[in-house]
């Protein structure tokens, strides 16, 4: 509107989303982009020559096939290509761009902090609204004590959201420029993340338990990757069945991943209305970064505009500087340069104690800020950023995985306080592979096209290893749904799959069905047993002849790697790109269902079974149960049932 454009006193060029490097003038509708690829491989050469010495990684794993250089540019890390993903590091605007006009005034940011009364026997609770103005001051609001209804966690109760308006008014009452206001969806809930002392002793560890609104809350979560190669390209109904599938699995807490990207709005609505509780990573993942003074500046923007974006969501509760780099630090990933060792640990706190956390509490002083995932929490603090054994159990968060182990066996598995990471890999169901190819003939655990595709090294070897210790070589085609005469027609109306070869390729997609069958129900026992371990040690120590493992347990959740796929292959997730769930995911809704039998082995020499009732609910379920479990004991060749029992018990 040209006549707008006079009136206004300004008028700001905003572009929500480059991808990534480029340069935009004042008065000037030009933007022009670089290669990414380009300009992360001269920053790297440029850094190392400046500085006198290189930021590892240069470039990922040969079976990645991937790009180099992903810590020099601030792109998600994933696109230069990951273990379970390709590269793609796409170019372009990739969010909104238009014209902002206002009158001298326009609100920048709104905040919302919200805290019970100290008065305990009271629900009211004290609320703020803080609104920053550009070019102005800054406006705090107490909203004053009211009685809302809380927000809970999935699973805990219901999640009431609130509608904030903050609206900007000049010359009086009048209140001229009415179309300058704000609106958020807020909701009253308090978040803790308590970190106490487990014994007498610092040895014996901390615990590390989510609590929301005083209640002990159990983390039933999964790890969420970007929803595609190409994010906008992403349909809302892409993230609407995703969290809502999400949901439906008893899952409460989804951790952003920091290879990833900080998500869009759509995102953090659904899971304020599905009490889908949020662990954000910040963009660092697997790799050290520059901390020139322009890296830098550029994160400290970056930074301070995601919290002020997302402070007032419900759903948010913990801050995260990375994902592993404190551990590659201290394991020492890259091997790095001896004489240097301690200039890669000054970048660190440089970057992540000094200028993350830093920023995020001048924003945000309402949440933890864990400076890495995994970390030992406080006890990070203690060691100055760095701890010497970031994945302790006795403390903080722990990433776990084993692919040389039986995964099945609960001495496999450690205990720890939080599991923020755990998986094992399954290959796609065969729908999902054929939609994803033009050729029958490529589909196969062993064919060009799925190794091409299987990034993760040895990957396809190891998941037919751990197959084979548990299932046998075929089944009964009818106990996994194949049937040869759908699979020929599929074959005949969607290929065109002349009749010479229709026999062969049917037994051959028939192989891959079980093969990608077996390999599913795999992974869903390797997720079940490791939170079903983690479960029964919620409230006790681990019972062992070793007296460290013996420290282990006091578990506050698990998150198992991953919840969601980026194209069609083999990888950790619970969902398929399609949006098909795998098996991981339906028995996912059953282990972390709110009323559930966890059963596990707890002694695979002794063959010792144990079981329990675990009840998460909302707090005003109270009552006894009485509980029957049936134990039946099945061949493992002929699926007979050998033998069974039946215990009754009353629970409180």
């Amino acid at each position: 509107n040209h006549s707008a454009a006079q009136s206004s006193a300004a008028i700001d060029l905003v572009l929500d989303g480059v991808d990534t490097i480029g340069q935009v003038g004042e008065n000037n509708l030009t933007v022009s982009l670089t290669s990414p690829i380009v300009y992360a491989r001269q920053a790297a050469e440029n850094y190392a020559s400046k500085f006198g010495y290189p930021v590892p990684p240069d470039c990922p794993p040969l079976t990645y096939n991937g790009e180099c250089y992903f810590n020099f540019i601030r792109k998600p890390a994933y696109s230069f290509s990951w273990d379970w993903g390709p590269a793609v590091p796409t170019s372009g605007l990739w969010r909104a761009v238009y014209l902002d006009l206002y009158s001298g005034l326009a609100i920048d940011y709104v905040k919302f902090t919200a805290s019970p009364s100290l008065d305990s026997s009271s629900n009211a609770w004290w609320a703020m609204a803080t609104a920053g103005v550009k070019f102005g001051d800054r406006f705090d609001q107490k909203i004053g004590q009211i009685n809302p209804h809380l927000w809970w966690p999935n699973g805990y109760g219901s999640q009431r959201l609130y509608t904030l308006r903050v609206r900007l008014c000049l010359d009086g009452p009048d209140c001229r420029l009415l179309d300058n206001w704000e609106t958020r969806q807020v909701a009253f809930r308090q978040v803790q993340l308590l970190q106490n002392s487990i014994g007498n002793e610092l040895g014996q560890g901390l615990n590390f338990n989510l609590v929301v609104n005083n209640r002990p809350v159990f983390i039933k979560g999964s790890n969420f990757v970007p929803i595609g190669m190409s994010i906008p390209g992403a349909d809302v109904s892409d993230y609407d069945w995703l969290m809502r599938s999400a949901a439906a699995a008893g899952i409460n807490m989804l951790r952003v991943w920091g290879g990833g990207t900080i998500e869009r709005a759509e995102f953090y609505d659904l899971a304020d209305q599905l009490g889908i509780m949020i662990w954000q990573d910040f963009p660092f993942a697997c790799a050290l970064y520059p901390t020139d003074e322009a890296f830098l500046s550029t994160v400290r923007s970056e930074v301070r505009a995601t919290v002020r974006r997302l402070q007032h969501r419900a759903s948010l509760a913990v801050w995260v500087g990375n994902n592993e780099n404190e551990g590659a630090l201290a394991n020492d990933w890259w091997s790095l340069w001896a004489n240097q060792t301690e200039r890669y640990y000054d970048d660190y706190r440089k970057l992540y104690m000094r200028l993350v956390r830093q920023q995020v509490v001048a924003e945000d002083s309402t949440r933890l800020v864990l400076l890495s995932s995994p970390s030992n929490g406080d006890a990070t603090e203690w060691e100055g950023g760095i701890a010497h054994q970031p994945q302790s159990t006795l403390f903080g968060d722990v990433h776990f995985y084993s692919y040389t182990e039986d995964m099945w066996l609960p001495e496999t598995t450690p205990l720890a306080r939080l599991m923020s990471e755990f998986g094992f890999q399954s290959h796609p169901s065969l729908i999902t592979v054929l939609s994803a190819t033009r050729d029958p003939r490529n589909i196969g655990i062993d064919t060009n096209f799925t190794l091409h595709r299987e990034h993760q090294p040895n990957g396809t070897l190891t998941i037919a290893r751990h197959n084979a210790r548990h299932f046998a070589s075929q089944v009964p085609k009818w106990l996994i749904g194949v049937n040869d005469d759908v699979i020929g027609k599929l074959l005949v109306r969607n290929f065109s799959v002349p009749s010479s070869e229709l026999k062969q390729l049917t037994d051959r997609l028939a192989t891959y069905a079980y093969q990608s069958y077996a390999s599913q129900i795999d992974q869903a026992e390797i997720y079940r047993r490791i939170t079903h371990q983690h479960a029964f040690n919620r409230c006790r120590l681990r019972s062992a002849a070793n007296q460290a493992r013996g420290l282990e347990g006091m578990s506050s959740g698990v998150m198992y790697w991953q919840l969601n796929d980026v194209w069609s292959a083999p990888t950790w997730s619970s969902i398929e790109v399609t949006g098909a769930w795998k098996a991981t995911h339906y028995y996912a809704a059953r282990y972390y269902a709110n009323r559930r039998l966890a059963i596990a082995l707890a002694d695979s020499e002794q063959r010792i079974v144990e079981a329990f009732y675990i009840r998460d609910s909302n707090p005003n379920q109270r009552g006894s149960e009485q509980i029957e479990v049936r134990f039946d004991c099945y061949d493992v060749d002929s699926l007979a049932r050998l033998n069974s029992w039946t215990i009754i018990k009353n629970s409180t």
